[in-house]
């Protein structure tokens, strides 16, 4: 991620990080966090088609692009919660011509 803009969105240009948000799992877990505020992975599994296993493994993987972080705790303290880093996210497709792989996730994230 290289910039953000006034309104809270935040351009992704990593090739990685594009091609990890693309996985649909992911990508589900990302647009909840967005339209309703921070939850658990056990809140997020159902609502994504995952355990919370899966569900907690997936936000770890977006959490080391950047794309989510730990949000204030809940009520229950033990249950770790996240939430999206902006408000809305922008791709920008890698312009070398060795990243073909990397084009195909730009333009899957825009549509």
């Amino acid at each position: 991620m290289d910039s953000s803009n006034r309104l809270g969105d935040i351009e992704v240009t990593d090739p990685k990080a594009m091609r990890a948000l693309a996985h649909p799992v992911r990508l589900a877990i990302l647009e909840r966090l967005q339209r309703h505020g921070p939850a658990t992975a056990t809140q997020l599994a159902p609502e994504v088609g995952a355990t919370p296993s899966v569900a907690s493994w997936h936000l770890r993987h977006l959490a080391g692009f950047g794309l989510v972080r730990d949000a204030e705790p809940g009520p229950d303290r033990r249950q770790r919660r996240w939430e999206a880093v902006a408000r809305g996210f922008r791709f920008e497709a890698p312009v070398g011509p060795d990243d073909g792989e990397g084009r195909a996730a730009a333009r899957a994230l825009s549509r």
